[in-house]
């Protein structure tokens, strides 16, 4: 009798658990997943951070101004990176009229900029170039929780140095604006 009750137990549990509903948004993002910003630069992995006990330095940002259609978008990465005391930032800026979702080309008007913003002596900003090399993707704005998500993608530029950069694998997600 004990074989049995365990037996329909197992049994009970096992169904139970196959039953589950799946949580995933058609992204395949689950809903409380957390803001973050991401991307590959130069074969690198780098991620928008902050270190512990850095007090009111915010790590990711957003403006977006619907009506005006004007964006921005900025992750900083002030934890160790390429070097160890290189902070970094990658920073978004369109003025090309973003009332929705969808691709807009880095050009003039949506310019994209990777920075080293230390106090070292390799700083340079290396921004998208005028031939539309690169492209930001706003896959989704949640204009009643404010938030938006997206990818993106560039080869960014410095004169100072004569150099480019490349920023592949770009992700961004539930930035609060």
């Amino acid at each position: 009798m004990k074989n049995t009750i365990t037996t329909l137990s197992l049994f009970c549990f096992a169904m139970l658990i196959s039953c589950c509903k799946d949580d995933s948004t058609p992204n395949g993002n689950k809903p409380q997943t957390h803001s973050y910003m991401e991307a590959t630069i130069n074969g690198e992995p780098w991620k928008a951070c902050r270190r512990i006990g850095a007090i009111g330095e915010e790590n990711l940002t957003a403006t977006y101004y619907q009506n005006d259609g004007y964006l921005q978008l900025n992750g900083v990465d002030w934890c160790k990176n390429f070097t160890e005391d290189v902070t970094t930032e990658l920073f978004f800026e369109a003025t090309s009229l973003v009332y929705d979702t969808g691709i807009y080309n880095l050009s003039l008007f949506n310019r994209a900029l990777f920075s080293n913003i230390s106090e070292s002596s390799d700083k340079c900003n290396y921004t998208s170039v005028d031939t539309a090399n690169g492209w930001l993707y706003i896959k989704e704005i949640n204009t009643e929780k404010k938030y938006m998500s997206g990818e993106f993608e560039f080869t960014g530029y410095c004169e100072a140095n004569d150099s480019t950069i490349h920023i592949t694998n770009g992700k961004f997600n539930r930035i609060s604006y």
